[in-house]
């Protein structure tokens, strides 16, 4: 069911755990004045698990102003090399279904730890990656629209 864009009686937050394998979970809930004085959080999107364990999938997390678009730091991502790192971004659609958006964020190389800390804009079109063992990585600017990443 789509949420008000603008609702004032609710506030997002991220719920972020690690599991079985290590394979991490990232769930985003609402709070909703349900009754007068009761507030209650709800599960607002699917929960996002990672695929594979030992990776640190939920290491860092950003929701965006909006409560629309949440970015997901994998810092132990193998990709390019053990703990090279990656970042994911979801975001939700007016039908309420929450959809991966543009390209994954990835490490250049071993032991990178890209994804290590997120940050999005208030409108989740702009993100910033922290990547604290990457020296070498040219500057580059994602954008996360749908189908609109470059780097």
């Amino acid at each position: 069911m789509p949420r008000e864009a603008n609702s004032s009686s609710c506030i997002d937050w991220l719920e972020s755990a690690f599991f079985g394998e290590d394979l991490g979970q990232v769930r985003v809930y609402e709070l909703f004045n349900s009754n007068e004085d009761v507030y209650e959080w709800v599960q607002v999107s699917p929960r996002f698990v990672g695929d594979t364990g030992g990776l640190s999938f939920g290491w860092a997390l950003s929701l965006s102003g909006n409560g629309r678009t949440v970015a997901i730091g994998v810092a132990g991502g193998k990709r390019n090399g053990v703990d090279s790192g990656y970042v994911v971004s979801y975001h939700e659609n007016p039908d309420g279904n929450w959809t991966r958006v543009g390209k994954d964020i990835n490490g250049t190389a071993q032991a990178y730890w890209t994804g290590d800390a997120v940050a999005i804009s208030h409108n989740g079109e702009i993100m910033a990656v922290g990547s604290p063992l990457d020296f070498l990585l040219p500057s580059s600017k994602y954008d996360t629209r749908p189908n609109d990443t470059s780097g």
